[in-house]
C-alpha cells in the first residue's frame, strides 16, 4: 500500500485561501482609501500589502 507522501490537497487549500485573498485586499484597499485623506493614502496601503504578505508567509509554515 502506498503512501501519499506529498499532500496535495494542503496545498490546494492555500491555493483556495489565496485566490480569496487577493481580491479581498483589493475591496479592502478601495474602502480604506475613502476614507483617508490624501496624505495617509500610500503608506496605509503599503502597510496593508505588508501584512497581507507576511500573512500569507505566516500561513504557509
Amino acid at each position: 500500500m502506498a503512501v501519499d507522501t506529498f499532500p496535495s490537497h494542503i496545498v490546494y487549500g492555500f491555493v483556495l485561501i489565496a485566490i480569496g485573498l487577493y481580491p479581498a485586499h483589493s475591496i479592502l484597499t478601495a474602502h480604506a482609501n475613502d476614507q483617508l485623506k490624501l496624505s495617509q493614502i500610500v503608506p496605509a496601503s503599503g502597510t496593508m500589502v505588508l501584512l497581507l504578505n507576511i500573512g500569507l508567509l505566516a500561513g504557509t509554515m
